[in-house]
């Protein structure tokens, strides 16, 4: 599969974040972990997939959310972030603030405390 989807979209895979995924899956599209914007994350999540928050109203939001993660919109906005394409899992499913609040992340945590 490719990167893009027909519309020009960046096609995504959603992750849960509990299993190392790495950057790319399997088909070539993007791991991505749903953030919520409340903590600090930067762009990698624990997991190896990049941290995404969902931007999908029509307010100009930039390429960066304040946590440190990509704004991404599946709509057809033009509001400064990446359009995606959920061509795997979906986003809204549970995903947390991510970071060392993960249980990924607190397993990375442990094991460089050692």
């Amino acid at each position: 599969m490719t990167k893009y989807n027909s519309d020009g979209k960046i096609n995504v895979a959603v992750v849960d974040g509990t299993a190392l995924t790495g950057f790319l899956s399997p088909e070539g599209y993007i791991n991505v972990f749903e953030v919520d914007g409340t903590v600090v994350t930067g762009i990698y999540h624990p997991c190896g997939a990049a941290n995404v928050f969902i931007n999908d109203n029509d307010t100009y939001s930039g390429f960066y959310h304040p946590c440190g993660a990509w704004n991404v919109t599946t709509t057809d906005f033009n509001n400064g972030a990446i359009k995606v394409f959920e061509a795997s899992g979906s986003f809204g499913s549970g995903s947390g603030p991510g970071g060392i609040g993960s249980p990924i992340g607190l397993l990375f945590l442990i094991t460089r405390a050692v």
